[in-house]
């Protein structure tokens, strides 16, 4: 396009040098229209460019006290709203006079016994701050300029003009005072192009301090585009992408958290693919059944846990071949027996199979499931070669139950007296086995838990564990979903630390206020995987059940946010707004609250829209999708993977 418009006058030799109807069909005349009009016009007040509208003001008056939040919404317009500023510093010499000047007149005002209350309070401020300027100016530690600042606006029309108008002098109008220099329309246009020339230099300016100053930079603008980055989508202020390099940030964790029909499945979706595509392995917990046919199609495993028999299955008794423990930092200490470590795990998955267990019975089972293990020549205290052992050389939940029961016969089938005959453990544990009998042999959920691992993960780069199947069970969903999740902490452990994204989406549903453990598990989780080269994305699309595991005054859901660098918030009920704001301490303002809030029961108007947060830096994202990407999850159109 550029080619053909400035290709316009480069006679060839040989050509007649007119321009033809064919020359000019694919024009872009906007574009055209803006780099050379045909016509520039004047009007009181305003200036007519070839087809657009331009209005221009010079700002005065700016407020003595300007931070970056004041700013922020002046980076963060995305319309025809320009900005250009003309700077100069001023003479220390001549400043300190001022200043010194400025301070005896305010004495004056001040001391005045007929000066009312408020002149009063105002010179006083007066007076400090030029005595805070004066200190900092004679230890070097500000300067002092002058500034212009002039406000370009630009419309295709006088309508759309006077709305972007109104909205120009509204944003500035809180620190400054625009004003248009009606006879001088063609000056201030002129002042407002990058030539660096300013034919308004008679019109008022403003005298700010170097760290003021700086405020004004473009370089201030609220972007996050990181060298290498993934995209992660559209900033909704400027029009940007968004990228993020998560090699180059502390951790590689991310929470998402976002009503059904936020957009939260398809930004995780788009996020899957895009690491993918970086060299990333994905492992999925999918309680909707939503990625495994899109993985298939990729050459993916889609494993589906359900009630059937002859499903997939993951044998909670497995152990990882090694184990770490970390500090609070997330950083390795050392290595840790990875049975003990194990056993750990397998009784948080007791409480969430049976909560009403009590202690004695805990301090019980964990001794029984030493034995059980010892009992399948994997005693904890051999230094064992997890390598060598198979998946059939692990006990299964049937076997726990039938240690159990051995504690209540006193004789063996043979009528020899039984060696583990011991009625009071028995006893203690009989609640608990009642509790646990649903889900062996011959229970309602016998074909859940109770079996070997069988499925393949030799090719862990992009798998989902689909648990939809048992998604509404209340009394299984959590078991299951725990259990899933601490298979991939062994495959994590286990692995050769590629890069690797765990998702973890709903996890709210380990987030139960009577097992905190769970969610505190997940915590100590994404620790230890920091220092194993992978991430963990918990989402949820209820924030209050995710924050209600607490333990000791310490919330599991608050701490697993608090590890994630990467936080994206998408729209939410209002009170969940108001607690996620109250208890992350946020600070949103109440436009920011209203930008996120959806009433209850209404449509998500504008999914995919939100805040991401990387560290302290905060923009509002949009999810948005390749063309490919689309055709894949939104339309289920799989041919262009093939």
């Amino acid at each position: 396009m550029l080619k053909k418009l400035f290709s316009f006058g480069k006679q060839k030799e040989g050509e007649t040098g007119e321009i033809t109807l064919e020359d000019t069909v694919d024009i872009n005349y906007p574009l055209l229209n803006t780099l050379a009009p045909d016509s520039i016009q004047e009007k009181e007040g305003q200036l007519q460019s070839g087809d657009n509208y331009t209005k221009t003001f010079v700002v005065t008056s700016l407020k003595g006290q300007i931070d970056a939040n004041d700013l922020r919404q002046l980076n963060e317009i995305s319309d025809n709203i320009d900005f250009s500023y003309y700077y100069e510093e001023m003479d220390e010499y001549q400043i300190k006079k001022q200043l010194s000047k400025s301070i005896q007149e305010n004495k004056t005002k001040r001391d005045n016994p007929n000066a009312k209350p408020s002149t009063k309070t105002d010179a006083e401020a007066e007076i400090k701050s030029a005595e805070n300027t004066l200190e900092k100016l004679s230890f070097k530690q500000t300067k002092m300029f002058n500034l212009q600042t002039i406000i370009k606006v630009t419309a295709n029309s006088e309508r759309e003009l006077d709305v972007l108008t109104n909205k120009a002098t509204t944003i500035f109008s809180s620190i400054g005072r625009p004003i248009n220099p009606r006879f001088r329309v063609k000056d201030a246009f002129d002042s407002s192009l990058p030539f660096a020339t300013n034919k308004l230099k008679n019109f008022s300016s403003t005298t700010i301090t170097s760290r003021t100053l700086s405020y004004f930079f473009p370089f201030h603008e609220n972007e996050i585009i990181m060298s290498d980055g993934i995209i992660l989508g559209k900033n909704r202020a400027t029009g940007n992408i968004i990228k993020v390099n998560s090699e180059n940030l502390l951790n590689k964790h991310m929470f998402v958290v976002g009503i059904s029909g936020s957009g939260k499945s398809t930004f995780l979706f788009a996020d899957m693919m895009r690491r993918k595509s970086f060299g990333y392995d994905i492992l999925v917990i999918d309680p909707k059944g939503e990625f495994g046919r899109p993985f298939i199609e990729r050459g993916g495993k889609w494993f589906k846990f359900s009630n059937e028999k002859g499903g997939n299955m993951l044998n909670m008794f497995d152990v990882p071949q090694v184990s770490y423990k970390v500090d609070e930092s997330g950083e390795y200490q050392e290595r840790i027996n990875p049975i003990r470590d194990h056993i750990t795990s397998l009784m948080v998955s007791f409480k969430l199979m049976y909560p009403n267990i009590d202690l004695d019975a805990q301090n019980e089972l964990s001794s029984v499931l030493i034995e059980l293990y010892k009992d399948f020549n994997l005693d904890i205290d051999d230094d064992i070669d997890f390598t060598n052992i198979s998946n059939e050389d692990y006990p299964i939940l049937q076997d726990l139950a039938n240690l159990i029961d051995s504690y209540k016969k006193e004789n063996l089938e043979n009528g020899n007296r039984n060696p583990k005959y011991n009625p009071e453990r028995f006893e203690r544990l009989a609640n608990f086995r009642k509790g646990i009998d649903k889900y062996i042999d011959g229970g309602l959920y016998q074909h859940v838990l109770n079996g070997y691992t069988n499925v393949d993960t030799t090719d862990k780069s992009l798998i989902a564990f689909d648990v939809s199947a048992v998604t509404d069970i209340e009394e299984l969903n959590k078991v299951v979903y725990y259990n899933v999740l601490t298979y991939i902490k062994k495959l994590i452990l286990n692995g050769e630390r590629n890069k690797t994204q765990v998702y973890v989406d709903e996890a709210h549903y380990i987030a139960d206020p009577d097992v905190p453990i769970a969610m505190k598990n997940l915590f100590i989780m994404m620790k230890v995987f920091r220092s194993l080269n992978c991430g963990v994305t918990p989402a949820t699309q209820s924030i209050s059940d995710f924050l209600s595991a607490e333990e000791k005054g310490r919330n599991y859901g608050e701490a697993v946010i608090d590890q994630s660098i990467q936080r994206i918030f998408l729209p939410m009920l209002e009170k969940e707004v108001e607690e996620v704001n109250d208890k992350l301490n946020l600070k949103l303002t109440e436009e920011n609250k209203e930008f996120l809030k959806v009433a209850s029961g209404d449509v998500v108007e504008d999914r995919g829209k939100g805040f991401l947060y990387v560290g302290s830096k905060k923009v509002k994202i949009e999810v948005i999708l390749t063309e490919l990407e689309h055709k894949v999850w939104a339309e289920k159109n799989y041919e262009d993977l093939e």
